[in-house]
């Protein structure tokens, strides 16, 4: 350490120690080149520093050349290289770089900045074992390791866990599959089995069967024998009844058929009577319009002479107008008489169009009635069919319900 009142040269010996053992002007803050430090008036300056060490002493001379900004080195009195000058401070252990080993008061607030980190790192360069730095970093990396082989551990102690509760889902759903495959296997040996237990049974009935069949058989002999010529006679006159009542109903269903076919023609008919009576009643309201259309027209032409003859009613016409009004006149006039004939055209149309309409009305309520007569004759005859015979009537009606079952030939 190095201490004194200001202007003594503590500074002077400080850039002399950090200069004179190969330190770079830059370390002390002061100037960027080395030429900087020679006194000025002067070309040359040198520096000498004698290093002590076991015993032995090593002197180190740095020779400023301000010329072309050089150095000159010599280490006792040997001419040498900064190189050599580097590595005789290096095996001294001498480190003017570190702050730790060589402050200069200059960079004391570069100091104070420094990290922990970085603090131990430079104390363990400035102790001067060169393997202390290499321990420390290798005691860093053994350290990560030993966190990341924690984590690691961590992370497989969370999986294992992780796998033991999945080994714990994965019994109780192998339990269940177990039981299910015991389940299974007892349901086969069942199903096996149900062929068996229906054979059992169908053979058990089929023996009640074939027993209830004897007695049957031996009471029909005993009735067949028993029966008289009479109950066959009686048969006889029933299957006659049963042909009969057959042709009946074929009969009937033919009629209905017939008049099913004409009520269809006759609503055909009336539906085009319909459509005609639109169709004449929508030309009539045309023919009524159109007379209208006239009418007013007519109205229109007297309104416009009678305003000229007010508007003239004293004056002459000459005998060039006089002409003209007359051929206006007789146009007029023959206008006139068209539109009475028009009109009168018109009136025997719409008269001949309601004799139409009345003749249609008078078919479709002529239509109407037989339609409702050929409803009354087939209700009359299906309550005939009823009281004849009751099952022929609800064949029919079936037949009727489910004719869509059947095919016309």
């Amino acid at each position: 350490m190095i201490i004194g009142p200001n202007g003594t040269g503590k500074s002077t010996i400080v850039c002399a120690i950090a200069l004179g053992l190969g330190g770079r002007p830059s370390l002390l803050g002061r100037a960027k080149d080395i030429s900087e430090f020679v006194k000025h008036g002067h070309e040359r300056g040198s520096i000498e520093i004698t290093l002590a060490s076991a015993g032995t002493e090593v002197k180190v001379r740095r020779e400023i050349v301000r010329e072309g900004n050089k150095s000159i080195w010599k280490i006792n009195g040997r001419s040498a290289s900064f190189a050599e000058v580097q590595k005789t401070t290096k095996n001294l252990c001498v480190q003017v770089d570190n702050l730790c080993q060589f402050l200069p008061q200059d960079r004391v607030v570069e100091f104070s900045k420094m990290s922990p980190q970085e603090l131990l790192k430079e104390t363990q360069k400035a102790v001067g074992r060169e393997d202390l730095l290499q321990l420390q970093v290798e005691l860093a990396e053994h350290r990560l390791k030993e966190r990341q082989t924690m984590g690691e551990l961590h992370r497989l102690a969370q999986d294992v866990d992780s796998l033991r509760k999945q080994n714990e889902v994965l019994e109780r759903d192998v339990e269940r599959w177990q039981a299910r495959e015991a389940a299974e296997s007892q349901l086969r040996v069942l199903e096996a089995l149900v062929p068996v237990v229906r054979y059992t049974d169908t053979k058990a009935e089929h023996d009640r069967a074939k027993e209830a069949r004897k007695h049957a058989h031996a009471h029909y002999l005993e009735v067949k024998n028993a029966v008289s010529d009479g109950v066959e006679e009686e048969i006889e006159q029933l299957e006659s009844q049963i042909a009969l009542n057959e042709r009946q109903r074929r009969q009937v269903q033919d009629e209905l058929s017939t008049e099913q076919r004409a009520t269809q023609q006759r609503t055909s008919r009336l539906e085009r009577f319909e459509t005609r009576q639109r169709d004449l009643s929508a030309e009539l309201e045309e023919i009524g319009k159109r007379v209208q259309r006239r009418r007013e027209q007519i109205a229109k032409l007297r309104t416009e002479i009678s305003k000229l003859e007010d508007a003239h009613p004293e004056e002459k016409p000459q005998e060039g107008d006089s002409r003209e009004l007359m051929q206006v006149a007789s146009e007029l006039s023959k206008q006139k008489l068209e539109l009475k004939n028009e009109i009168i055209q018109l009136q025997d149309s719409q008269k001949g169009l309601l004799r139409s309409n009345r003749q249609l009305t008078t078919d479709m309520n002529s239509n109407d009635r037989q339609l409702r007569d050929l409803d009354d004759v087939a209700v009359r005859r299906r309550e005939t069919l009823r009281r004849f015979n009751e099952d022929t009537f609800h064949a029919l009606e079936w037949l009727e319900k489910n004719r869509s079952m059947f095919k016309q030939h």
